[in-house]
């Protein structure tokens, strides 16, 4: 037997949702009903998984914030770097330009762990998760977006391409 309930979305979320029509918006809300309830039946699970969405959130503010508290320091080329660093490359190249603008960038970022203490051998690695850099994306774009400096010199670069 099945029942039927009634959904209303603001009308920006129904105009996206209209552009999806191959998209079955009552299978989608059953998903998300289901998950819901099984995430409030089974209190262990509900706390794990709110746990994993606050950690998430918190990178990704961790690294949005990064981008913003250290703009000063950042060029317009190291923001465009860091906005363009996708999730299939390596962090390193990222860390890597921090690094070479101001070493302390990379100050509680890395992390190492011994592999052979008798010969002073550490691995380093990186402390922040992919939600970090994320949000460093998301802020050195913005960023980008907002800036009339980079508005203009794209411009002129668009200009000069289609000469």
């Amino acid at each position: 037997m099945s029942r039927n309930i009634t959904v209303t979305v603001p009308d920006e979320l129904s105009e996206k949702m209209n552009t999806m029509t191959d998209v079955n918006w009552s299978g989608v809300t059953r998903e998300c009903i289901e998950r819901y309830i099984s995430a409030r039946t089974n209190p262990s699970l509900g706390d794990a998984v709110s746990k994993t969405r606050t950690k998430k959130e918190a990178d990704y503010q961790d690294g949005f914030n990064f981008v913003v508290t250290n703009i000063d320091k950042l060029t317009v080329n190291a923001l465009e770097e860091i906005a363009c660093n996708s999730k299939y490359k390596h962090e390193e190249k990222l860390f890597d330009i921090l690094y070479e603008i101001d070493k302390s960038l990379i100050d509680g970022l890395l992390d190492t762990k011994p592999i052979d203490e008798e010969e002073d051998e550490y691995e380093v690695f990186y402390t922040k998760s992919l939600n970090f850099v994320i949000g460093m994306r998301v802020a050195a774009s913005n960023i980008l977006d907002q800036s009339e400096i980079y508005k203009h010199s794209n411009e002129e670069i668009k200009e000069e391409a289609s000469l």
